[in-house]
């Protein structure tokens, strides 16, 4: 997270039923976990579902198929004591490798944007109910 800059990201809604995929995190300063779907940071001259089809492939090494846009929200926030800022791209989309949805957690490879670096971490990816 680059402070005092909006940030353009995509995410993206695997459904299983009545569950969702979502990516877990910590949040050292609040004390707590959080869940998003996975997704990340749009690359300057790739668009939005560009995105999202590189950063599945990346985290979890899956392609996806029938991507559809759901719609753009503004997330300002705190993670670890700092202001972020973003413009999220949702999108909804299909595993073409079926495999994923049988199982109910898995490690993916999240890219973590710091101030000054990149780093990357090993995260839980997990189905969770919605209802």
């Amino acid at each position: 997270m680059r402070k005092g800059q909006i940030r353009a990201i995509a995410i993206c809604v695997f459904r299983k039923g009545d569950s969702i995929l979502v990516s877990e995190g910590f949040d050292e300063v609040k004390g707590y976990h959080y869940y998003r779907p996975i997704g990340g940071g749009i690359e300057y001259g790739e668009t939005s579902s560009q995105a999202i089809k590189r950063e599945v492939l990346e985290e979890i090494g899956a392609t996806i198929k029938n991507l559809n846009y759901l719609g753009t929200i503004e997330n300002i926030f705190t993670y670890n004591g700092d202001l972020g800022h973003e413009v999220v791209f949702v999108y909804d989309a299909e595993f073409i490798e079926k495999s994923f949805y049988e199982k109910p957690s898995f490690f993916g490879q999240i890219m973590e944007q710091s101030s000054n670096c990149f780093g990357s971490q090993l995260a839980i990816l997990q189905i969770i109910n919605l209802y």
